[in-house]
């Protein structure tokens, strides 16, 4: 299992990755609380997070991404299956 130094980022390029990732998955979020999902644009998300509509594909290919993507889903996957195996499933 993986411990909690290999799952930050650890240079500069990382951090700014994943702090942009999470700063457009929060503006996109608010944008959905308070407009809607169908209501909210693409456009109205990279303009509250100041980005350009190519970093904004780069980090999520559709709009629906931004919802649906769960950082943490590889990481669940691979604990249970250390947890699977260390029971000999």
């Amino acid at each position: 299992m993986p411990n909690h130094d290999e799952l930050r980022p650890v240079g500069l390029r990382e951090r700014k990755k994943a702090h942009t990732r999470a700063s457009i998955q929060e503006h996109a979020l608010r944008l959905f609380q308070e407009r809607g999902y169908d209501a909210t644009t693409v456009q109205q998300i990279i303009d509250a997070c100041e980005i350009s509509e190519s970093t904004f594909f780069r980090y999520f290919p559709a709009k629906a991404d931004v919802v649906l993507a769960d950082d943490f889903d590889p990481l669940i996957v691979e604990a249970l299956s250390e947890l699977e195996s260390g029971f000999g499933l």
